[in-house]
This record gives structure tokens, sequence and C-alpha cells, in this order.
């Protein structure tokens, strides 16, 4: 709000008038949700840096994706049993992409420290207390 704004707000309210302009918060500026543009101090660093979103729930068995007769998953890895899913979403602020995926994991969680080396995002967002 500017000033400007400030005094026609108080014109148009009743009682008491605000000395204070408002201020809100309009953009959040880090690493991640960067676009490179003409106002960026140091434009050299163009390098795409993802923001990571998870969610996590306990897995069913009845919504996984391996096979259980075989022994198998879809990888041909042995059977190992899920103790987790992971929804995920990569944005790239930059590029105005993003991906979204689903995936069960096991209680050592390589699938999902597979995907954090892999794209090594610049920010994980998650809900408090809702990751193991």
């Amino acid at each position: 709000e500017t000033p400007d704004m400030m005094k026609r707000r108080n014109s148009t309210t009743r009682g008491p008038k605000s000395k204070v302009v408002q201020r809100e918060l309009c953009s959040i500026l880090s690493r991640g949700t960067r676009t490179y543009s003409f106002l960026d101090t140091n434009p050299s660093n163009t390098k795409n840096l993802p923001i990571l979103a998870v969610v996590e729930k306990e897995a069913e068995a009845c919504a996984m994706e391996m096979d259980y007769e075989e022994g198998k998953d879809g990888a041909g890895c042995p059977n190992l049993t899920p103790a987790c899913e992971y929804g995920i979403c990569l944005v790239e602020a930059c590029t105005g992409t993003f991906k979204l995926g689903q995936f069960a994991d096991t209680k050592s969680k390589s699938r999902l420290r597979t995907l954090l080396t892999q794209q090594a995002p610049s920010e994980v967002l998650y809900g408090r207390n809702e990751l193991s």
C-alpha cells in the first residue's frame, strides 16, 4: 500500500483513521524461485535450481506397483516390504515447468534419497511434522 492508497482507505472508513501504511508480503525470493530477470544482481549463475515439495503417507499394499507373486518389483529388484508412499512435485521457476510423481519406498528410503541426489533441489517443502 502506498501513502496515497492509505489516504483513500482512511477516507472511506469511519472512526479512528490509520496512521500506518499497510505492508503485505507480495513475493518470495530465494534461490529456487529466481527467474533470472534484469533485476538479478548476479545473472551469471543461471543454473536451474528446482524446488521439491514432498508429501508422505503410509504405504497401502493394494496401491503398490510391485509384483508380489513373482517376488520382484518393476525394476527387477528383490521384493522389499514398502513402508511409505511419497507424492512429489518438482518446480523450476526459471523455466516455468513442474513435474508430479508418486512412488513407494522402503524403510531405508532409497528411492527418496536417489531423487534428492539426482535432482539436487535448492529447497524442499513439506508439512510440519509430516515426514518420518
